[in-house]
């Protein structure tokens, strides 16, 4: 199993990888390498250079490390790491490389209470300890695609359960990070709906269904998807990655809005993600927004996470993300991104942007979806989805963090307990569905 950990590790070596402590640049014996999206460097090094005294154990291969009241306990190749007696899921482990123990440096450092950036720039992890002055942020484009730890509730209380890593998030979300803002805006509350995603899903295959959308007695999340039978086919055909998604965006919701825009700036990076007559892509105060470029029409991309998210964009794989028919914008795309606030909101088809582009074209009369009881509360959730059981699903999850590669839902899809013998995408294409 170390084994395995070295060769992977040894293949990601970085050698323009800078890490800068308190203003200095820091050498080291064996050079950073990057495993999942973290950098990695000898252990030794980076605790003593924050003033923590190590302790290395042969037998069980445990390092612990203490500075003042915090205590920080690895294993090599165990996920979990352990801080003042709770424990810490990590999407990456300690391992060995060349010889040296290699830890995660940002789990490290802000566990010892330093604060972390990454400057794409310049190849540069910054490091600043408690008391020293603050750095410079990033420029607008340099977006932070490594995580923080501090970030997110990855401690694990006993009797509750895990929540996702970072990692599985990107496996999770992966699927959809790159999907517009205003169709994300509606995935993800819809996913705490899945009973009600498969009502839907049951309605709008009988012939004339779409018209009793607007009659059910659905979350309005689920009735915009239903809008878009080739969205709400492929979350009723996965559901365990829709329990998941659900699962996430109810217990982790800050989270799972930074994994997005960890995954879009991971794209970015690599050369996939840009504007094009389907969408418009731009950043807004640092943040990755991806828009509907008509204002008419919503396009869904298709692209393998597997690449998009992994190999950089070449001659030989620049038409990755495809785009199919144009999906009609109407008054059910009531909810947009927020990502300053890692929130989903109501906007009522009032703002400017791509939503005054749009409403022209849409009928805001329809108070189905433009109704101001939406905007005096929050957006709704399921939050008893927390309580289903992934099963063995979740650990799928975990064996592909670093892949991006979505496993198969465990349980039987809708697609193979249903008889739909036509066969048809019946999306609401520009073809075939009347505005309202």
């Amino acid at each position: 199993m170390l084994l395995g950990f070295l060769l992977l590790a040894t293949t990601s070596v970085m050698a323009t990888v800078q890490v800068d402590l308190n203003g200095r640049l820091m050498s080291f014996n064996v050079p950073p390498v990057q495993m999942n999206g973290r950098t990695m460097v000898p252990l030794r090094g980076i605790f003593e250079a924050l003033g923590a005294q190590v302790n290395w154990n042969a037998d069980t291969r445990m390092i612990k490390a203490n500075k003042g009241s915090v205590e920080v306990q690895l294993t090599i190749g165990d996920a979990n790491a352990i801080v003042n007696g709770r424990t810490v899921v990590l999407d990456t482990p300690a391992m060995i490389v060349q010889g040296a123990t290699m830890v995660p440096l940002r789990f490290v450092s802000e566990a010892l209470g330093a604060d972390v950036k990454w400057f794409e720039a310049t190849q540069t992890v910054s490091i600043a300890t408690t008391g020293d002055a603050a750095m410079t942020p990033p420029p607008v484009d340099q977006v932070n695609v490594e995580p923080s730890y501090t970030s997110g509730p990855q401690y694990v209380d006993q009797g509750q359960p895990v929540a996702f890593s970072s990692g599985e998030l990107d496996v999770i979300l992966g699927p959809i990070a790159l999907y517009p803002d205003p169709l994300i805006a509606q995935i993800l509350p819809a996913a705490t709906f899945p009973d009600q995603l498969i009502a839907a899903d049951d309605l709008i295959r009988q012939p004339g269904g779409t018209r009793d959308i607007d009659r059910q007695d659905w979350d309005v999340s689920v009735k915009a998807v239903a809008y878009y039978p080739s969205v709400l086919h492929k979350m009723v055909d996965k559901p365990d990655w829709t329990l998941a998604v659900g699962q996430a965006y109810a217990d982790q919701p800050d989270n799972v809005m930074k994994a997005i825009q960890r995954l879009r700036a991971r794209s970015r990076s690599l050369g996939y993600l840009s504007s094009n007559d389907q969408q418009r892509v731009y950043l807004d105060s640092g943040y990755i927004r991806i828009v509907p470029a008509r204002p008419d029409y919503i396009y869904v991309p298709q692209y393998d996470p597997q690449v998009v998210y992994v190999q950089r964009r070449s001659s030989t794989n620049s038409n990755v993300i495809t785009f199919g028919l144009g999906l009609i914008i109407g008054s059910w795309l009531n909810r947009d991104m927020d990502w300053h606030n890692n929130r989903v909101y109501y906007h009522g088809w009032n703002g400017g942007g791509w939503i005054g582009n749009s409403r022209p074209s849409v009928s805001t009369g329809n108070h189905n979806y433009v109704n101001d009881t939406y905007r005096n509360k929050p957006v709704e959730v399921d939050r008893s989805v927390k309580g289903r059981d992934l099963g063995a699903y979740r650990n799928d999850i975990r064996k592909s963090v670093g892949s991006f590669r979505l496993p198969e839902s465990r349980r039987p899809s809708r697609s193979n307990t249903r008889n739909n013998s036509n066969g048809k995408d019946d999306s609401h294409s520009k073809d075939n569905l009347k505005r309202d």
